[in-house]
């Protein structure tokens, strides 16, 4: 039973090769394509943030939105094909007989018509299973999309907006080709990548999305341990500072934390010999999340995690994150 909404994951490109494990850091799609195949705990993480408290097996959806070869399609195209494989055309079952009760059946000139039908059958039975358990009047849908699988999400909560679903929320993480596509008007959405100490993310240089998004955010990460100076290794022993990290790990449960911070995230303004800067004010996110960027202005993240430490010293608060 679905009590408020929701959840449609819409995961990116995936590649169960070695380049996959290497470089893009996904091998599988679906479920196993989110917090190394821990879904459960990234599905819990994602109801927290959306303030739902679903069954996961009901409320949360996979869907892959994964291109063949990456440079077979954009992002323009994937937010059609996000919008047109839940598109049920019932004017076309209308015009085709027309047609036929005037002509016949089998006249070349309903061919496309009759293949906008099939569709359409093939289209309801996908759109059914998204909103299978749910009404309009009560129920409304949450799309997060990972790389490729953002654009796909923008247009398949177009599509829903059209049919009269409401659509309360969309999260577009480390979204790839974002410049060829718009967020749908009139949905609350947010835009978050990652960019590392020594490298930013390689596969989309954190690219705003065209329009549509309120709040657009790149968060700085280390990947270094808060009170150890040795980095995190991965499961290849690898530091985690690896520039191919950047890009894939907003697939991780952690991302959930900086979204929320991203809600009350608050920045004051100066003027230093003429020149306007913008910096996150300390204490005013209540993970510590550290962002490099908001709303396509370049924030100091290194005076903000000065400051952070100003008042951890200041205070002697002992759990209190410390930066290094």
């Amino acid at each position: 039973m679905v009590n408020k909404g929701k959840i449609i994951l819409v995961n990116g490109y995936w590649q169960n090769t070695w380049l996959g494990r290497e470089f893009i850091g996904s091998t599988a799609p679906n479920k196993d394509y989110w917090n190394n195949g821990d879904f459960n705990g990234y599905a819990n993480a994602a109801q927290r943030f959306f303030g739902l408290n679903e069954n996961i097996n009901d409320a949360c959806i996979c869907l892959d939105a994964s291109s063949l070869i990456v440079l077979d399609d954009n992002g323009s195209s994937r937010a059609e094909r996000g919008h047109d494989e839940y598109t049920t055309y019932e004017w076309a079952g209308r015009m085709y007989k027309k047609i036929s009760d005037r002509y016949g059946y089998g006249l070349p000139e309903t061919s496309g018509l009759r293949n906008k039908m099939l569709a359409s059958e093939i289209n309801k039975k996908r759109l059914a299973s998204l909103t299978l358990g749910m009404n309009k009047s009560q129920h409304a849908f949450y799309l997060v999309g990972h790389s490729e699988g953002c654009a796909y999400a923008a247009g398949l909560a177009r599509l829903l907006q059209e049919k009269g679903w409401k659509v309360n929320f969309i999260v577009y993480l480390s979204s790839y080709d974002s410049g060829t596509f718009d967020s749908p008007k009139g949905i609350k959405a947010y835009q978050l990548g990652y960019t590392a100490k020594y490298f930013g993310d390689w596969a989309t240089n954190n690219n705003p999305i065209r329009s549509g998004v309120e709040r657009t955010a790149i968060v700085y990460k280390n990947w270094g341990h808060a009170e150890k100076k040795t980095s995190l290794k991965d499961e290849y022993g690898r530091a985690k500072d690896d520039f191919q990290y950047a890009h894939g790990s907003t697939k991780g449960a952690e991302v959930w934390i900086h979204l929320e911070d991203l809600r009350t995230l608050i920045l004051r303004t100066g003027r230093t010999y003429g020149t306007t800067w913008q910096e996150q004010i300390a204490q005013s996110t209540p993970n510590h999340t550290v962002f490099a960027f908001y709303n396509g202005v370049k924030l100091n993240y290194k005076e903000y995690m000065d400051s952070e430490n100003a008042k951890y010293n200041q205070y002697n608060h002992k759990k209190h994150y410390y930066y290094r």
